[in-house]
Order: structure tokens, then C-alpha cells, then sequence
């Protein structure tokens, strides 16, 4: 299975996020095939000139690309938990403003950290599962 293939499943189960892009997707899952690799006790690279996930000569199996997009999932709920958390967060001072028939709502940023991390902890167990299930 080529990467870009991979990077854009997992672009679309994210609902198309504004934060990244299919290539950047791609580039990281580039760098988790590593940590796939120390998971699994493989040997996955990435063919230089077709860009395909292989394990040696034969493509990677359909259960080693889903703990690689579960490994992707972690590292991004991760990332935004933290990038809320930073002096840049959402102020937190101010919970409705209506003003002219317009409404905006603002949140808590520790409430937005609080559920990436809940759903980075999520895909934590899910990746345990998975893990489980590859080695039986």
C-alpha cells in the first residue's frame, strides 16, 4: 500500500483537518514506520521510487497499516493537547458573547486539551488492542 494512500485515509477519518495536509501526514508516517517496526519486531521500509509500504519484497498487511494510522491518531491528538495548553491557547476568561444577533462562544482551552488527551488516551488502548491482535 503506498503512503499517500495511507496518509489520505487517514486525512478523511480525521474529517479533513485545516491544521494538516495529506503530505504532511505522509512525511510523518514516513518517520512512525520506525516505531512500527520496533513494535512489530519487522523490517517495513518505504520504496523510494513507488512510495509503497513494503515488508522486504511482498506489501505491508492491512492490519500493520492500521496500527500505523493508530500510531499517526496518538501523535496528533497528542500535538493539538499540547498546542492548547501553550501561551497561544484560547483565552479562557470569557465563556459567551452575543452582541448584534451574533454569538460567539469561547472554551475553556484546558477543556480542549482535556479531550485531545482523552481521545489520544483512546487510541492508546486501541493501539494495545491492535497490537495484541497482530501477535496471535
Amino acid at each position: 500500500m503506498r503512503i499517500s494512500d495511507i496518509s489520505s485515509d487517514i486525512y478523511l477519518s480525521l474529517e479533513e483537518p485545516s491544521d494538516v495536509s495529506v503530505a504532511s501526514i505522509a512525511q510523518k508516517l514516513r518517520i512512525l514506520v520506525k516505531d512500527l517496526n520496533n513494535l512489530l519486531n519487522k523490517d517495513f521500509i518505504v520504496n523510494t521510487t513507488t512510495y509503497e509500504l513494503m515488508d522486504g519484497t511482498t506489501e505491508i498487511d492491512s492490519d500493520a497499516v492500521s496500527i500505523l494510522e493508530k500510531l499517526y491518531s496518538i501523535y496528533y491528538f497528542s500535538k493539538n493537547a499540547k498546542s492548547y495548553l501553550g501561551a497561544a491557547g484560547v483565552d479562557s476568561n470569557v465563556a459567551e458573547v452575543s452582541q448584534d444577533g451574533v454569538r460567539t462562544r469561547l472554551f475553556d482551552r484546558n477543556n480542549y486539551s482535556k479531550g485531545y488527551q482523552d481521545m489520544a488516551k483512546e487510541a492508546r488502548d486501541e493501539l494495545k488492542q491492535l497490537l495484541n491482535s497482530y501477535r496471535i
